[in-house]
């Protein structure tokens, strides 16, 4: 999970109890109802993707220090203004121009090295 669904998670935590308090009684069970309805949907697309960054370490840290698009959907996520299935939307969607920006910097990083281009 991201920082996002931490502080999200303590939020619905604090909303809850302080409902609790204010009517003198009430249901914790919320905070547990609201937790499934509003974060653990998301672990399943986060899942996916980390294990797709775990399978392909090297692979991920390539695209993700060469395309700007990836680099600013990680940003995205990490803010909580994309949530995990937008994340995976944006990156299948956007995977033609991943690659695309990756090879084009390999190729200005080689040429870049090459003397005499």
């Amino acid at each position: 999970m991201t920082i996002y669904y931490g502080i999200k998670s303590a939020n619905i935590a604090a909303n809850v109890i302080l409902k609790y308090f204010e009517n003198g009684s009430g249901d914790l069970d919320k905070y547990t109802d609201r937790i499934n309805t509003q974060i653990v949907h998301q672990l399943a697309y986060a899942r996916a993707i980390a294990g797709l960054v775990y399978c392909f370490p090297h692979f991920g840290t390539v695209l993700l220090q060469r395309s700007d698009l990836l680099q600013s959907a990680v940003l995205n996520i990490v803010r909580g203004d994309l949530n995990f299935q937008q994340l995976a939307s944006t990156l299948i969607l956007g995977l033609p121009r991943i690659l695309t920006q990756a090879l084009r910097q390999k190729r200005l990083t080689n040429a870049q090295l090459t003397p005499g281009l």
